[in-house]
């Protein structure tokens, strides 16, 4: 299943949202221009970074070594970046607490993404179908479903 169906899927669930499509505030800290937010990873407590010009999600090496945690492991893809070029093992079946709610993501990619403490990276994919609320002076951020808010009520 894909993220997007997960993440559909989770939100339509959520039934301590005040409306349908929408997630709890959840907080988060600002941390060198990057938006950081509590979730888990196999129960494990963790933080995870969002970065919307990233296509992928990743998971970190470093969190995964620590928590001696194991995956599915279902291919290598080839990631370039601005370091160069490697290849890193892909994912599936990861448990992810977020939002409120515990889904499964398959398609992550393992890599190192600096100390433990930082567990997961979430990419574009996040951001397909939804919109990402992020209310800077309150430090919180929230998804809401595209079909559950009319964007031309909101236009400038």
């Amino acid at each position: 299943m894909t993220f997007r169906k997960i993440l559909c899927s989770a939100l339509l669930t959520l039934s301590t949202a005040v409306n349908a499509g929408v997630t709890p505030w959840l907080d988060f800290q600002l941390e060198n221009g990057h938006i950081a937010f509590p979730v888990t990873i196999a129960n494990q407590p963790t933080y995870a970074i969002l970065d919307s010009g990233s296509q992928i999600h990743a998971i970190n090496q470093a969190f995964v070594a620590k928590n001696e945690l194991e995956f599915s492991r279902v291919g290598k893809v080839r990631i370039q970046g601005v370091f160069g070029e490697a290849r890193r093992d892909k994912l599936s079946n990861v448990p992810v607490g977020i939002f409120g709610s515990t889904m499964e993501l398959d398609g992550v990619i393992e890599m190192s993404l600096g100390h433990h403490s930082r567990g997961l990276l979430l990419g574009a994919p996040l951001f397909y179908g939804n919109i990402m609320q992020i209310d800077y002076p309150n430090n919180q951020l929230r998804l809401i479903t595209r079909d559950s808010m009319d964007l031309a009520d909101f236009k400038n």
